[in-house]
C-alpha cells in the first residue's frame, strides 16, 4: 500500500483503545481489502496498455471494413451503372420498334384511307350521274308534256 503508514496506523488505533493484536488484525485485514479490490500503479499502467491496443486494432478493423466497404460499393456502383446501360438500350431497341409499327400502321391507315375516299368519290360519281339521267328524264318528259 503506497503513501499507507501501517505504524501510524495502528499507532492510531492503540492511543483509541484498541488492543494490539486487534489493531494488528485491523491493519491485516485493511491491507487484503486494499491489495484485493484497489487498482494499484501496475493495474492502471497494465489496463492503459491494453486500452490503447484495443484501440488500435478497433482503428484497423474499422479501416479495414470500410475498404472492404468502399470496394463493394464501388463493385455495386459498376454493376447498377451496367444494368442500367442495358436497360436503356432494350427500352431504346423498343421504342424503334414501337416507332417502326406506328410508321407502319399510319402508312397502312393513309392507304386505306385513300381506298376508302376513291371508293366513296365513285359511288358517288355514279349517284351524281344517276341523278343526272334522272333530271334529264324529268326535263324531257316536262317538255314532252308541254309540246303536246
Amino acid at each position: 500500500m503506497n503513501g499507507f503508514n501501517a505504524f501510524k496506523y495502528v499507532g492510531e488505533l492503540r492511543e483509541a483503545g484498541v488492543p494490539e493484536k486487534q489493531a494488528e488484525t485491523h491493519l491485516r485485514i485493511l491491507h487484503e481489502i486494499v491489495e484485493s479490490n484497489l487498482a494499484n500503479k501496475r493495474d492502471i499502467k497494465e489496463l492503459e496498455q491494453s486500452t490503447k491496443r484495443d484501440i488500435k486494432e478497433l482503428e484497423q478493423s474499422t479501416k479495414r471494413d470500410i475498404k472492404e466497404l468502399e470496394q463493394s460499393t464501388k463493385r455495386d456502383i459498376k454493376e447498377l451503372e451496367q444494368s442500367t446501360k442495358h436497360d436503356f438500350k432494350e427500352l431504346e431497341q423498343k421504342m424503334e420498334q414501337n416507332t417502326n409499327e406506328l410508321r407502319r400502321d399510319i402508312k397502312e391507315l393513309e392507304q386505306s384511307t385513300k381506298r376508302d375516299l376513291k371508293e366513296l368519290e365513285q359511288r358517288i360519281l355514279i349517284k351524281l350521274g344517276a341523278l343526272m339521267v334522272a333530271t334529264i328524264g324529268i326535263i324531257v318528259a316536262l317538255s314532252n308534256l308541254n309540246v303536246v
